[in-house]
């Protein structure tokens, strides 16, 4: 599952997998294309193509919105990553997505970015503590657990 948080409800074990940055998507052609970086507040002038509500994205989204006090101009919501890019790759506008979404084979470039303290985007299995797992299950979570990556 992806969290912004390790720490959920008490009745419930997680084991962290991985962290993953988040990016500020551009097109090939955009003028930040070159670019090693964003500030968060600088995307109040760019057009925003953003993930549906059903996403972890648009609660941190939300977070950075109100710590940076600005506004996005919103252009398209998409429930598909894939449509998210493809508008990103044709420069209708900007984006935001976690680097584990973002595959050398796209046409977009990834810019991090330089506000301090960015939360990340993490990895985690859970489970509840009362669950009481099939021979399966114990392996996933083995399989999972195990290969950790920081």
């Amino acid at each position: 599952m992806g969290l912004t948080d390790p720490n959920m409800a008490f009745d419930i074990d997680t084991q962290v997998i991985a962290h993953y940055p988040l990016r500020i998507i551009v097109a090939k052609t955009h003028p930040w294309a070159n670019r090693s970086g964003v500030y968060f507040r600088e995307l109040a002038n760019q057009n925003f193509i953003g993930l549906s509500s059903n996403y972890l994205h648009n609660q941190i989204l939300q977070q950075l919105i109100k710590q940076n006090q600005i506004g996005l101009n919103t252009i398209y919501r998409s429930p598909a990553v894939a449509v998210v890019k493809a508008l990103v790759a044709k420069n209708l506008g900007v984006s935001y997505l976690t680097s584990l979404a973002i595959n050398d084979d796209d046409q977009v470039v990834a810019l991090p970015l330089l506000d301090a303290n960015q939360p990340d985007f993490i990895l985690a299995a859970a489970t509840r503590q009362n669950h009481l797992m099939t021979a399966k299950e114990e392996l996933l979570w083995e399989i999972l657990t195990k290969n950790k990556r920081n």
